[in-house]
């Protein structure tokens, strides 16, 4: 391979407390920590003064902050609530810009039938998102993995207010019965993120998640096509269950430059 990827991981997954996840990640050895922006990391629960601190925190530690996640308890379009979530979504994407990380991750809910009222209106949300995005400079990643190709790239072809990207995830694309590497091929122009975690299916609808390299995720044959694709954005890391988190992590970080050296 001829590059070294920007790895991360998912701060949650180490401690819910950040400045714990920091000292955790920093003797993991990777470079960034992905922060979770409703649960942990919340914007108005932090100055500015408290955002110098912690980038100031960071950096003495040798991270960077690879961008922040926003969990959605509805889908991203759904009339519930809708101009609450879309206000709470601008401020995040602001304080992704003030922490020197400008990518917001989130599920979009599904893509609605392109003939439904709802299609018309996700467009209309991901144009206001998009046009306060590029205003503030950030860029909002969407979890599409269980969408097909196609679908994925009609609704985002009707966002013209800018740029809008997809998180790209592997083990959920397994769960959804989809080919990883076929999905990336149709999609990789606009993948801006891409979620490292393994799984083997259970035979029903659902799968158990495993240490990486142990579940049906190819991850090298993965990193060879975001080589070939030039792929510049972070691999975050998140191993959400398990007897020891952080030794599983510690484990995939090895694993993945394993397989960068070609071991």
């Amino acid at each position: 391979m001829t590059k070294a990827f920007r790895i991360a991981v998912a701060a949650r997954c180490l401690d819910e407390m950040v400045p714990r996840a920091i000292q955790l990640a920093s003797e993991l050895g990777v470079a960034g920590l992905l922060f979770d922006a409703r649960h942990q990391l919340r914007p108005e629960a932090l100055s500015e003064t408290g955002r110098r601190q912690l980038l100031h925190r960071l950096e003495k530690a040798g991270l960077s902050v690879a961008g922040l996640t926003f969990p959605l308890r509805h889908r991203l379009y759904d009339l519930e609530l809708l101009d609450q979530r879309i206000a709470a979504l601008k401020n995040v994407l602001a304080f992704s810009f003030q922490l020197r990380a400008p990518l917001v991750t989130l599920p979009l809910g599904g893509v609605p039938d392109s003939a439904s009222d709802d299609f018309g209106l996700a467009v209309e949300v991901l144009n206001d998102l998009a046009a306060h995005a590029n205003r503030v400079g950030a860029l909002i990643a969407l979890n599409v993995s269980h969408e097909p190709p196609a679908a994925v790239r009609n609704l985002l072809g009707r966002v013209s207010a800018g740029p809008v990207a997809i998180n790209f995830q592997p083990d959920q694309i397994i769960l959804a019965g989809r080919d990883p590497e076929e999905q990336f091929r149709a999609l990789y122009r606009d993948v801006q993120h891409v979620v490292v975690r393994d799984v083997v299916r259970d035979g029903t609808a659902g799968g158990e998640e495993t240490p990486l390299g142990r579940g049906e995720v190819d991850w090298e044959t993965l990193l060879q096509l975001l080589d070939e694709a030039s792929y510049r954005g972070w691999l975050t890391l998140e191993r959400r269950s398990g007897p020891d988190v952080v030794g599983d992590l510690s484990n995939a970080v090895a694993y993945l430059r394993r397989l960068e050296r070609g071991d």
